[in-house]
C-alpha cells in the first residue's frame, strides 16, 4: 500500500505522519472492499437466479477481467459457499494484521532515530507503577536529554492534540496487547485462545471503558476461554486504529523536546525555506509545516540562529 502523502505534518516526526497516512490508506481499502464484497454477492446470486447451472468457467470469463489477477478464479465458492460473516471476518483479519505491523514498524523507526532500537519492543507494552519497563520507560529513556528550545515552543501545541493521551497511555497499551495477542492467535495458534490472549484480555477488561481509555468509544471486542475459537469484530478492528493513533500521538509529542527533535526542526526548516530565513517569517513557516501554535521563545530563536537557519539581526 502506498498512501498519498499528507500536505501537512500532523505530528512532529515524519514517521508518525506516515503512520497516520498508512492507517488512512488502510481504511480507504478495507471499507470499500467490504462494500464491494457485499454487493458482488448479490451479483453472483442474480447469475444463479437467471441460470441455476451457471458454471465456474462461465462466471470467470464474465467477471475475472481485472488486470494482473487470475482469470480462472472460482467465484462460486467464495460468494455462495462462504457466508458474508466469513468474508467480513477475513477482511477484519487482514486489517488487524496490517494495523499491528504498521505500529511495530513505527516503533522501530522512531527508536532508530534515537539510536536505541532495543526500546521498540517496550513501546508495545504498558508500564507498571514504577515505570521500570514498558511504554513509559521507553518515553523516559528517549527524552532523557531534553531540549528547552522545543519544550517551551513546539511541544505545548503538540500536547494540545485531541489524541494526546499520556494519562491513559497504559490503558491504551493494554488494549493494544489484547489485539496483538488476538492477531497472534489468528496467525500462529490455530485461531484459538491461548494463555497469552487470556492474560491480555484479563488485563484489558477492567480498563475497557470510555473513561479509562480516554476515548468516546471502546473498540468492540470479545472474550474467549482458553482453547475456544477467537472472534473478531470488523468495527472493533477499525476502531482499534484510533487506539494506535492515540499511542503514537502521545509518544510523538513527549519525545519531541530532545536533541534529536532539534535536528528535525532544523532539517524541516531547511527543506521548506531559503536559508537563512528571517525570524519574523517563522510563524508562517511553522504553520505551513504543520506546527501551529509554536511560540517563538528566545531559546528557540537562539537554537535556529546558532544552526544558521535563521538570519542574525
Amino acid at each position: 500500500m502506498h498512501p498519498a502523502p499528507s500536505s501537512k505534518n500532523k505530528y512532529f516526526f515524519s514517521e508518525t505522519n506516515e503512520l497516520h497516512d498508512e492507517i488512512i490508506s488502510l481504511h480507504d481499502f478495507v471499507l470499500p472492499a467490504a462494500t464491494a464484497l457485499w454487493n458482488f454477492r448479490a451479483v453472483i446470486e442474480e447469475e444463479f437466479e437467471k441460470n441455476s447451472v451457471v458454471s465456474v468457467s462461465d462466471l470467470a470469463h464474465k467477471y475475472n477481467t481485472a488486470p494482473g489477477t487470475r482469470g480462472s478464479t472460482n467465484l462460486i465458492t467464495p460468494f455462495r459457499t462462504h457466508t458474508w460473516e466469513m468474508q467480513r471476518d477475513r477482511l477484519s483479519e487482514v486489517a488487524l494484521v496490517n494495523i499491528i505491523a504498521l505500529y511495530e514498524i513505527w516503533c522501530e523507526r522512531i527508536c532508530q532515530i534515537f539510536g536505541n532500537s532495543d526500546l521498540a519492543i517496550k513501546m508495545q507494552f504498558p508500564s507498571g507503577v514504577t515505570a521500570v519497563n514498558g511504554v513509559l520507560f521507553a518515553i523516559n529513556q528517549l527524552q532523557a536529554t531534553g531540549s528547552v528550545a522545543i519544550s517551551n515552543s513546539i511541544q505545548p501545541s503538540l500536547r494540545q492534540s485531541k489524541k494526546y493521551s499520556l494519562v491513559s497511555i497504559n490503558n491504551l497499551l493494554k488494549c493494544y496487547r489484547y489485539f496483538k495477542e488476538l492477531r497472534n492467535c489468528l496467525m500462529h495458534r490455530g485461531r484459538r485462545c491461548d494463555g497469552k490472549l487470556w492474560g491480555a484480555q484479563s488485563e484489558f477488561k477492567p480498563v475497557a471503558t470510555e473513561a479509562a481509555l480516554g476515548m468516546k468509544f471502546v473498540p468492540e471486542h470479545f472474550t474467549a476461554l482458553q482453547g475456544q475459537e477467537v472472534q473478531l469484530s470488523f468495527h472493533g478492528v477499525l476502531g482499534f486504529t484510533d487506539v494506535i493513533l492515540r499511542i503514537a500521538t502521545t509518544i510523538d509529542a513527549e519525545i519531541a523536546a530532545t536533541p534529536e527533535g532539534e535536528r528535525i526542526v532544523i532539517e524541516r526548516i531547511r527543506e521548506n525555506a531559503q536559508i537563512p530565513i528571517k525570524a519574523d517569517r517563522l510563524p508562517n513557516l511553522f504553520a505551513t509545516i504543520g506546527w501551529n501554535g509554536t511560540s517563538l521563545t528566545p531559546e528557540l530563536i537562539d537554537l535556529l540562529r546558532t544552526s544558521g537557519v535563521v538570519a542574525n539581526v
